[in-house]
């Protein structure tokens, strides 16, 4: 079992009735929840897993093949929180109780595809689409980015790079959520001046702060993105409310939702995944 104090930037993972995650700046290690069985939610009983992984944090990343049992992780960090100059996407699959690396696929014509704080998504065709994030240069310039890369990964590898002139701003700590009818919504996060992205930019309603580094979670029989968590700019306050759903369809609009019972900690750089009818938020700080 492992043990593990607040962690930023890990990614999670739901393949079958297991949470993995991997990556984080200050823990490499592979490990998974099982939510098969009711846990402690206080110290949960993480697995950890003897796998190495690459030396990378604040990546991202999507689930894909065949049988939808692999990760494929991109972006991100080395130790020093400068951008890993060379270009890669890594692939690992589980198998049953196991994650074992696969390979490391090369892309090329793709400048500065390890970036920090960019989002993913995964459609039922097997692509994956990239949006923002930065990087950082050892002269301590930021690039920062508003094209969309889409990946293939159902039967090879396809590559193709694309940066739309309707894009949304540059930004990273944002969100990425797919509806069910294909749009692409992004929810938060900062720009290039480090300045929070308004909250109410296509939606009306109870709008809630502006945030980065919150979770966000689709309920689509409810047609629902349900916001958690976060940071606020210029502030030691959480952004508020803590939670927050936003309703989707012809137009978007938010509504504050009542939370009944014990509040749970309010956090930032954590993961927060649907099992079922329960949201599990997961680790962050």
């Amino acid at each position: 079992m492992l043990s593990l104090s607040s962690s930023l930037k890990y990614t999670a993972n739901l393949i079958g009735q297991k949470i993995y995650f991997l990556g984080s700046d200050n823990f490499t290690k592979f490990f998974y929840l099982d939510v098969s069985y009711s846990f402690d939610a206080i110290n949960p009983p993480f697995i950890y897993l003897p796998t190495k992984i690459p030396n990378e944090n604040w990546s991202i990343t999507s689930i894909g093949g065949f049988n939808h049992t692999t990760i494929f992780l991109f972006g991100g960090t080395n130790d020093s929180y400068y951008a890993i100059d060379t270009n890669g996407l890594d692939e690992y699959i589980s198998n049953n109780n196991s994650l074992y690396a696969i390979d490391t696929i090369n892309l090329d014509n793709l400048p500065e595809l390890r970036r920090i704080g960019a989002s993913s998504v995964v459609n039922p065709l097997g692509q994956i689409f990239i949006f923002g994030g930065y990087s950082i240069k050892d002269n301590d310039a930021f690039t920062w980015y508003n094209d969309t890369i889409t990946l293939n990964i159902i039967n090879n590898i396809k590559l193709s790079w694309t940066i739309h002139t309707d894009a949304p701003i540059s930004r990273s700590g944002h969100t990425a959520t797919l509806l069910d009818d294909g749009r692409i919504l992004y929810i938060g996060g900062f720009d290039s001046s480090f300045n929070y992205v308004p909250m109410d930019q296509t939606a009306d309603g109870s709008v809630p702060n502006s945030r980065s580094e919150h979770s966000a979670v689709l309920v689509m029989q409810n047609d629902e993105i349900i916001i958690y968590g976060g940071l606020r700019q210029d502030s030691t306050l959480p952004p508020t409310p803590t939670l927050a759903v936003l309703t989707y369809g012809k137009t978007f609009t938010w509504i504050t939702q009542i939370i009944n019972g014990s509040k749970p900690p309010i956090v930032y750089s954590h993961n927060a995944i649907l099992v079922g009818d329960l949201m599990i938020v997961t680790l962050g700080m």
